[in-house]
């Protein structure tokens, strides 16, 4: 469509369809004019299939509003762009996703991204060997300081406590601190804690011990809080249109960590005592902070913006749905690291082999973590990947036990075998959109696409997912005594059950009210057309008076109609 054969334009709203051939122009008359190829329909017809394209729907009168303030601008045949309105061009946040079924290529990402994109990976990875580290031998050396174990798992899983604590703390206040200094301070942080704790062991015992392993523990947590959820929030800055993506590849980047983390500390405390594993991951993790503080490139948006309380995204119905879909997945991942060794016990396995059976899960979930991220950008398919992801982990922690419910079950290792790789495989589709569903909430309650708002919404994700890892190991061991693994495993799939159970019922009432939405909009704007329709031109006159109110110099009342009406009026006269 070139400029030349594009009638008069007003300063009003003009939308686009998918191609952005079509344009629909409500000129002075108050008529809309057609000034495309396409058939007519109306504004909220054009709105309501850009906001379906893009999986983000607003309020209904955000929706409704947006319609008649959007102004953007148009491409002509040419391939030269024609300012529309006040010359810029304006999108709502809801439709600023015109690449989002784009695939991102690593080697078509500016230099820029790709630097922050590595080193966020990097770092992560880092930050999931740090965590598991600790996991082969600090049981053994706590148990000589007299340490006992109900200590033991405290300390472990305070880590995780904190950082439920803290990471909305950082998520809120990300623009004010700053999100490089955040993510610097907090890697460090973690660093120089991890070279601490590797000299515990040169302490006394007891009471000692236990107060330093909890005070470095914290502080350790307090730091991966921080750099966790200034890495989230930039890669949500840096690709806003590959959220899902990006945000799976760090996730991988976590799991090959918390994978070879045990491996790697094994063989570093036999190669040179409990110091040498924290000491080497310490140094690693420091280095890697100095090359982001001297390289990582500064947000691009570093405006010091006020959007609201982190709690304010608990408003939205998605964000609890999200939340409690992250929740189930991190308590199904860290409940069996405590009980499943014992599980596996009565097979007669070896240690190897059991060791084989914890990476399965973590590491079928690493793999196919950016696997989920694509299809979650590509398709915009959030609700049937939650749905799938959570069903399937219900089937895979049934078979795990093998469940009471399923008494025709063997127990056999097979049996838990499968059950382990149906968890692996959908454990990411459970997860990885999450962060996706968080977004479009926080932009359904009007929260801005802005470094801000992506800080708190990866604080609340890191505070679910932590409060998940807190509770999943939590009642793994008391339900193991209480009741046994079987029954036990049986509870965690009830987890999942219901959230697959929300999370359909959920989408499915939004779904329904997404249509009645559309469909009332369209008869909004069908009924808008029919009074435009009869209302008369700007430049007739329209006088009418009250015959009881007329003087007796006037004879008549004048009626001045628009000339569509003449014959009407005609008709009157001859009356």
């Amino acid at each position: 469509m070139s400029s030349s054969s594009h009638p008069y334009l007003s300063s009003s709203s003009f939308m686009f369809t998918k191609s952005g051939s079509y344009i629909k122009d409500v000129n002075t008359m108050g008529h809309r004019q057609n000034t495309g190829s396409l058939h007519r329909h109306s504004v909220a017809e054009v709105y309501s299939e850009t906001i379906e394209r893009g999986n983000l729907s607003n309020s209904r009168e955000e929706r409704r509003n947006s319609a008649s303030k959007c102004m953007v601008s148009e491409t002509n045949g040419s391939g030269n762009k024609i300012s529309v309105g006040n010359g810029h061009t304006t999108l709502p946040d809801e439709i600023i996703t015109e690449n989002a079924g784009e695939v991102m290529k690593f080697s078509q990402m500016p230099h820029r991204s790709k630097y922050t994109l590595f080193m966020l990976a990097v770092a992560n990875f880092g930050a999931g060997c740090a965590y598991s580290l600790p996991a082969p031998f600090f049981p053994r050396e706590a148990a000589k300081k007299g340490v006992s174990s109900t200590v033991i798992g405290l300390v472990f899983s305070c880590f995780q406590l904190v950082i439920v604590v803290t990471s909305p703390f950082f998520g809120n206040f990300i623009t004010h601190i700053g999100a490089k200094f955040t993510y610097v301070s907090g890697i460090m942080t973690a660093g120089v804690c991890a070279i601490l704790f590797g000299f515990l062991d040169q302490g006394p015992s007891g009471t000692p011990f236990i107060a330093m392993s909890f005070i470095v523990r914290t502080v350790e947590a307090i730091g991966v809080a921080a750099f966790s959820t200034a890495s989230f929030a930039i890669v949500s800055n840096e690709f806003p249109n590959h959220i899902g993506s990006v945000f799976a590849t760090l996730e991988t980047c976590v799991g090959i960590g918390l994978m070879i983390g045990p491996t790697i500390g094994g063989a570093l405390y036999e190669f040179g005592g409990f110091g040498m594993p924290f000491w080497v991951i310490g140094v690693i993790i420091c280095s890697s902070g100095l090359t982001i503080l001297t390289c990582l490139p500064q947000p691009q948006d570093t405006v010091k913006q006020k959007n609201g309380s982190i709690f304010s995204l608990l408003r939205s119905v998605i964000v609890w749905v999200s939340s409690l879909s992250i929740f189930a997945g991190a308590c199904g991942i860290s409940y069996l690291d405590p009980t499943l060794s014992d599980h596996l016990d009565q097979f007669g396995l070896s240690t190897l082999l059991v060791g084989l059976f914890f990476i399965i899960g973590p590491g079928l979930h690493a793999i196919l973590a950016p696997v989920w991220g694509y299809i979650s950008d590509r398709k915009d398919i959030q609700s049937p990947l939650l749905v799938l992801g959570n069903l399937v982990c219900t089937i895979g922690f049934l078979f795990v036990g093998p469940s009471p419910l399923l008494p025709f079950l063997p127990r056999e290792l097979w049996v838990v075998t499968v059950g382990l790789i149906l968890f692996g495989l959908t454990i990411g589709c459970s997860i990885v959109p999450t962060m996706k569903c968080l977004v479009i909430g926080a932009r359904e309650l009007g929260f801005p696409d802005n470094l801000s708002t992506f800080g708190m919404v990866s604080g609340l994700f890191n505070a679910a997912f932590c409060f998940g890892a807190f509770v999943g190991p939590t009642i793994g061991g008391a339900l193991i005594e209480k009741i046994g693994f079987a029954y036990g495993s049986t509870i965690i799939a009830s987890f999942f059950f219901v959230v697959m159970i929300v999370t359909s019922v959920y989408f499915s009432v939004r779904r329904l009210r997404h249509k009645s939405d559309i469909q009332m909009t369209k008869y909004t704007d069908l009924s808008s057309n029919s009074q435009q329709t009869l209302r008369p031109n700007e430049d007739t006159e329209i006088t009418e008076r009250s015959p009881l109110l007329l003087d007796k110099s006037q004879k008549k009342t004048r009626l001045t109609f628009d000339s569509s009406f003449s014959s009407s009026q005609g008709d009157l006269t001859r009356m």
